[in-house]
């Protein structure tokens, strides 16, 4: 930026901006009549001042720099592969001033969607927004090329190219067959889950010994294809099969689901808890809870006081020493028994439990009342003692 004034004695220069400083790294040369800014940039841009003083007078002379960039993507689109009958949305954005505006080109000609005049399977397939394209239910046959968003303005024209590719692929289990087999429990749900690969989404159907099932009553086939049984008995066992289809082929994968019989305390070997204890103050009390099932069933045990679940405290040193091990730190000896462990750290919760409390710590698992110290595992799964038996 050059400013020249006339008079005598000869005026000296000063370059200002107003409202804001020069620009980071601009400098003055030619007696400060020169102001250059290297590598301009649009922030730069504004009102500059020159000012010419002698002894007699000052004057200022204000210009407006205005500058213009050539377009610059800052969002570009990129290659993307979709199955067929998939939705595509394409965004591109570019900066420049002046303002850019947008065009879009397939296998390098203008795509124009028309919607009176334009190929009927297009008319409404195709939406144009500036520099949003989006295409419906692609075909592989008509949509599938190399695409370009076209960002221009008065300076210069740029493209921004991605190809589309439409993936077509007959179903197939080979990498995610169905479980030879599947065990659940009776009166339990069970979840048969089907996952073939195929584009397009493949149809799902389900067939339990060779007939055809549908959603209904206690069976629900989920959108995805999974296949969920509620309240299960032994007429529920079988053989499933799950039958994936589309307009390039089909697959099968089958499974044997085996109804087992589930924990039950009607067995002669089960053991049912005492419905009612009568205990002194200050005793150890042994519960006993023991169920059947069959073999190959996992049995988990639970005990509730007053309804709300309770936590071992040999369960509950594991997780804090598991904390602790995690927390730089620690002073406490982490090789010392678990009954030598400090409870400081719960701010003396430990202690009587009340319902706001329970309700309000989400962070820290129910303990039931009283204190949870007392409460140990026994020697079998599904036993428990209670230590120190207060009121």
């Amino acid at each position: 930026l050059e400013c020249i004034a006339f008079g005598y004695p000869v005026p000296h220069y000063n370059w200002t901006r107003a409202n804001s400083p020069l620009p980071r790294g601009a400098y003055m040369t030619n007696y400060n009549r020169v102001l250059i800014i290297p590598r301009v940039q649009v922030q730069d841009q504004g009102e500059y001042v020159c000012t010419a003083k002698n002894d007699k007078v000052t004057i200022k002379a204000p210009l407006t720099l205005s500058i213009q960039s050539r377009p610059v993507f800052t969002i570009r689109i990129g290659d993307m592969y979709v199955d067929e009958k998939d939705d595509v949305i394409w965004t591109c954005e570019a900066f420049g001033i002046p303002d850019v505006t947008y065009s879009w080109l397939r296998n390098g000609k203008p795509l124009v969607v028309d919607p009176v005049n334009g190929p009927p399977e297009d008319r409404k397939r195709y939406t144009i927004k500036d520099n949003v394209l989006k295409i419906r239910q692609v075909d592989k046959e008509r949509d599938e090329g190399m695409y370009q968003c076209v960002a221009k303005n008065d300076l210069d024209t740029r493209y921004s190219s991605g190809q589309l590719k439409v993936l077509t692929l007959p179903p197939s289990f080979v990498k995610r067959p169905l479980d030879e087999k599947i065990y659940a429990a009776e009166q339990g749900n069970v979840t048969i889950v089907c996952e073939p690969e195929a584009a397009p989404l493949p149809n799902i159907t389900w067939h339990h010994d060779g007939k055809l099932i549908g959603s209904g009553g206690k069976i629900e086939i989920y959108q995805n294809g999974n296949l969920q049984i509620m309240s299960l008995n032994s007429a529920d066992s079988g053989q499933y099969e799950c039958k994936a289809s589309n307009k390039y082929g089909s697959a099968r994968s089958r499974t044997n689901l085996v109804v087992m019989r589930g924990p039950s305390f009607k067995d002669s070997q089960a053991i049912k808890p005492n419905p009612r204890l009568i205990v002194k103050k200050g005793e150890t009390v042994s519960l006993r809870c023991k169920a059947m099932a069959d073999d190959i069933l996992d049995r988990a045990y639970y005990w509730r006081l007053n309804g709300v679940p309770l936590q071992f405290v040999e369960d509950y040193e594991k997780q804090r020493i598991l904390e602790l091990k995690n927390a730089g730190g620690s002073r406490i000896d982490l090789n010392r028994r678990f009954e030598q462990l400090s409870f400081e750290s719960l701010e003396g919760r430990t202690q009587m439990l009340s319902s706001q409390w329970i309700n309000n710590s989400p962070d820290y698992k129910n303990k039931g009342t009283g204190d949870f110290q007392k409460f140990r595992r026994g020697v079998l799964d599904g036993f428990m003692e209670i230590n120190n038996i207060t009121i």
